[in-house]
């Protein structure tokens, strides 16, 4: 199935069942501190430290924090 075909079916099923879906810009939501919004240094592979708060998790996380 094409990209712009499961998308479309995706927003259709939302729609269907009450939910509302929202797009946003992926772009640099692996680097983006979740918590302060500062760029993120990676420590080690996948892993990342911002050098402003502290905080650091794995790159998954801080994206799927940062897109929540």
């Amino acid at each position: 199935m094409q990209y712009r075909r499961v998308q479309c079916w995706i927003v259709w099923q939302a729609k269907k069942h009450g939910f509302i879906v929202k797009f946003v810009n992926p772009s640099y939501s692996s680097v983006s501190c979740p918590k302060c919004n500062k760029k993120m240094r990676e420590v080690s592979y996948r892993y990342f430290r911002c050098p402003s708060c502290g905080y650091e998790n794995d790159r998954d996380v801080i994206a799927i924090m940062n897109l929540s």
